[in-house]
């Protein structure tokens, strides 16, 4: 109840904002920024009138330099934090921001020289580190560049992420998989399936394959890893592992088993791909599903009598299904059923289909002799 009654008077505090003339919107500016909420601070500093009111102007243009960095409107974020330091230059964690819009904009040169003016202070924090060694690598001096972040005595996930991506960059795809190893308990899920994914960019399909194994074995429940490590099997045209995996892991992970067993269909693998499709728990999709894979094994008659259900299921809206029970119903020899189907199809590729099938059934109808293979 106390959580509630302190949310409600912040709200009405914010709420009763136009209401109050005696508002310290710079303080308020401060507060939002300190939390991320950068419209809010926008809003904030659109209510201060610099020429009405005695504010700082180097708090204040630092500020709306804030907003305008996350915004990535780097020219009006570069002219504002460069009116902050003609009003107060000693504030050295500003230099560190016009660093960062220096950055962005391609002034390397410029924004090294702004990182020379931060304190002690601002060079222990990681952002100083991230920053200069980035902008030492777009000034061709790597190894500074690269030594920087691994003088850090307590190296955060974001600076060793930047150890990897460097060593990547360099080519040196072997080093960076040791290191990635030697590291790889600070490592998300997201952050893993990153790196598989730039291994593959970058043609080292074999490291992302040694990734997205582990991986496997590190996060067992991850759809989006078996998928992904599936597809690099396929990349490598490794179809039958890539069947393999998807076939283990939809047992364990239900929401899998769609995916897997059309995955498994496209690959050739149709009698996998339906046995999976019994564990498909979404009704709809196990219909179509089931109804493709029929088709792609030529079993007509199947299709044929999944039309009752389709049709109970609203299913046959979909013009692609009844298309595909149509012509199943065409191939079995059912011509009067077929075609009341294809008469229901107004989609201008399928309504072309469907006038040559017409013509195919009027043929068999003429000429019996001249249907036998089809039927």
């Amino acid at each position: 109840m106390r959580i509630i009654i302190i949310l409600f008077l912040l709200y009405s505090s914010f709420s009763s904002w136009s209401q109050e003339e005696d508002v310290d919107y710079m303080a308020v500016t401060a507060i939002m920024l300190k939390n991320n909420y950068y419209d809010r601070a926008r809003s904030s500093l659109e209510k201060i009138k610099i020429d009405e009111e005695d504010i700082d102007l180097h708090k204040y243009y630092a500020y709306w330099g804030l907003v305008y960095i996350s915004e990535k409107k780097y020219p009006e974020a570069l002219l504002n934090l460069e009116n902050s330091l003609k009003f107060y230059f000693e504030d050295t964690e500003v230099y560190l921001y016009l660093a960062e819009v220096q950055f962005q904009l391609e002034h390397y040169n410029e924004a090294l020289k702004s990182l020379e003016k931060t304190s002690q202070e601002v060079r222990n924090k990681y952002t100083y580190t991230l920053l200069i060694s980035k902008v030492y690598w777009e000034l061709g001096n790597k190894s500074k560049a690269y030594n920087f972040l691994e003088e850090v005595k307590s190296p955060s996930v974001q600076i060793k992420k930047q150890m990897w991506s460097r060593l990547v960059e360099s080519l040196l795809f072997q080093q960076s998989y040791d290191f990635l190893l030697k590291n790889w308990k600070i490592w998300d899920q997201q952050s893993l399936l990153t790196f598989a994914a730039i291994y593959k960019k970058e043609k080292q399909n074999d490291l992302a394959l040694e990734v997205l194994e582990r991986m496997r074995w590190e996060f067992p429940n991850s759809a989006d890893v078996v998928l992904e490590l599936a597809q690099t099997y396929l990349y490598k045209k490794m179809k039958f592992s890539a069947a393999m995996v998807l076939e283990e892991s939809a047992r364990s992970i239900p929401s899998l088993a769609y995916e897997a067993s059309m995955m498994l269909r496209d690959m050739g693998f149709a009698y996998r791909a339906l046995n999976l499709n019994l564990a498909v728990q979404d009704e709809g999709k196990a219909l179509k599903n089931r109804l493709s894979i029929y088709l792609e094994l030529e079993k007509y008659t199947l299709v044929s009598k999944l039309e009752p259900i389709l049709e109970q299921k609203g299913l046959l809206s979909d013009e692609e299904l009844r298309y595909a029970v149509a012509f199943a119903h065409y191939k079995t020899g059912a011509f009067k059923r077929s075609q009341t189907l294809l008469n229901q199809l107004t989609r201008d590729d399928l309504f072309k289909k469907a006038v040559e099938i017409k013509k195919l059934i009027s043929t068999c109808k003429d000429q019996e002799w001249s249907c036998l293979e089809t039927l």
